[in-house]
């Protein structure tokens, strides 16, 4: 799954391409902002929503205190601002409005006195930096509307799907969701879930069908193959469980693709809009990819009855496998999605520094711990408590045996690189095929897992020198903000 920017999921954080207005909407009026900071539009000026951003809503459901609210540009990419960002973008929204008469309407609903230059400001430095509006005049603004949106940096995402590839389109998706989405009904998941805990009993219990199973593996090259093309189009259901459930919650998904994620080829789904849901609907689309992962299984244990293949019951159980794996809470998977609607926070990674600074009881919390509330605070410590041991305690196993797994590996690379040359002159295609497979198998964890640490050393340095720079008095990234 990937939420655009994620995570396409994507996603980017993963879901949420950027976050316009961090500040306290109770702290200060506006017209307290430095007059340097304000500087006011040239004659004639206006701003402009940028074509293609669509206006969603609240976040329903968060873990903020105040919930903030969600905007989609063109591109999918999502944004969340505050409610007095917001509110100046409906007002701009309607291109009929002057600057002046934008400022008079959201000093109305806001409650306190904004200027043009206070417009200005926020529109300059927080929404034109994202993507969601457009500087022009008015004998421009149809000129202005027709061009595309403005470009806008995505944020960079140590984990993020990169070298996206579409292979379903919006519009086929879109329709295959429809079709797929009343296997979402109570009565439909009721009835998937007793037929598979029927199932799983049941093929716990054929000992010697699997032993037959495996022994069919290893001794016809082809099989494995099949077994092999099985799991990659349990993968592309997967993708289509999360669109599925997107459209039965209400949301419109998006395309479904191929991406890398370091060094590993996975599908997407792009199912960004799932965030304008409700939470529950949200934990939904988290789940649904998963859920059609049962509904392959059910389809493969089916087929076993009517073929009495053996190596079909280990294809069921290397599609449970795969689908476990998705609800690991690390990285970008399933897991992690679940854990960030279940806390209503979507930049998991973003938060882990903040909401541990504010465990220290001595020292007021940072400012990205202290918007959220205490639930959503809680399940991220929660979860700090379980992934990071997970990631750590791999990645220690992994360094502790490289010394002794390199060398193994570069060996048995270089045995099926050579056996699947052999096989080919041969004539044995097959063969050939499965020994390739294997190399490729064998050599991208240790390329993911170099890339992966390589990615994280390179922020590590970023960080630490950002610090040292704020110790010996460098320049401060931060700027005067109007409070929003």
């Amino acid at each position: 799954m990937s939420r655009a920017g994620d995570v396409s999921r994507a996603g980017l954080d993963g879901r949420l391409g950027g976050q316009a207005g961090g500040g306290d909407p109770a702290s200060a009026p506006c017209g307290e902002c430095a007059p340097a900071e304000r500087a006011a539009p040239g004659a004639g000026g206006r701003w402009l929503v940028a074509p293609g951003v669509e206006l969603l809503g609240e976040y329903s459901g968060s873990g903020f205190k105040e919930n903030p609210y969600l905007v989609r540009r063109a591109d999918g990419r999502m944004v969340q601002v505050s409610r007095l960002l917001y509110h100046v973008l409906v007002l701009l929204a309607d291109d009929t409005r002057s600057t002046q008469a934008v400022a008079l309407a959201a000093s109305w609903n806001w409650g306190r006195r904004l200027g043009v230059a206070d417009v200005d400001f926020l529109a300059r430095s927080k929404l034109l930096p994202v993507g969601l509006v457009l500087e022009g005049s008015a004998d421009r603004a149809g000129e202005l509307l027709q061009q595309g949106p403005p470009a806008a940096a995505a944020p960079g995402v140590l984990f993020a799907l990169r070298h996206k590839v579409t292979l379903l389109g919006r519009k086929r998706v879109r329709f295959l969701a429809w079709l797929l989405s009343p296997w979402f009904t109570p009565a439909m998941v009721v009835a998937v879930l007793g037929c598979l805990g029927f199932g799983e009993a049941w093929l716990f219990g054929q000992g010697h069908a699997l032993y037959l199973g495996v022994h069919d593996l290893l001794a016809n090259p082809v099989l494995v193959l099949a077994t092999f093309a099985i799991l990659v189009a349990s993968g592309g259901l997967h993708e289509l469980g999360h669109a599925a459930a997107c459209r039965y919650g209400g949301a419109d998904p998006g395309a479904i693709g191929i991406g890398l994620y370091l060094v590993w080829p996975v599908f997407f789904s792009d199912v960004t809009s799932s965030y304008a849901l409700s939470r529950r609907s949200r934990v939904r689309v988290d789940l649904g990819g998963v859920y059609f992962n049962c509904l392959g299984v059910l389809a493969t244990l089916g087929a076993y009855q009517a073929w009495h293949a053996p190596f079909l019951l280990i294809a069921a159980l290397v599609q449970e496998a795969a689908a476990l794996q998705q609800l690991m809470p690390v990285l970008r998977l399933d897991g992690y999605y679940l854990v960030a609607d279940l806390a209503g926070v979507p930049d998991l990674y973003a938060r882990i520094g903040p909401v541990l600074a504010s465990l220290r009881f001595w020292s007021p919390a940072p400012r990205r711990a202290a918007e959220l509330c205490v639930r959503a605070r809680a399940i991220i410590v929660a979860w700090v408590a379980v992934a990071v041991p997970i990631m750590l305690g791999g990645l220690g196993i992994f360094v502790a045996s490289l010394p002794r797994v390199a060398p193994e590996t570069a060996t048995s690379v270089g045995g099926h690189a050579e056996l699947a040359y052999h096989a080919m002159l041969a004539g044995h295609p097959a063969l050939s095929a499965v020994s390739a497979l294997d190399v490729v198998v064998l050599m991208l964890p240790i390329a993911g897992v170099s890339l992966g640490l390589a990615r994280t050393g390179r922020l590590a340095g970023r960080l630490a020198l950002r610090g040292a720079g704020s110790l010996v008095g460098g320049p401060s990234r931060r700027s005067a903000q109007v409070p929003t």
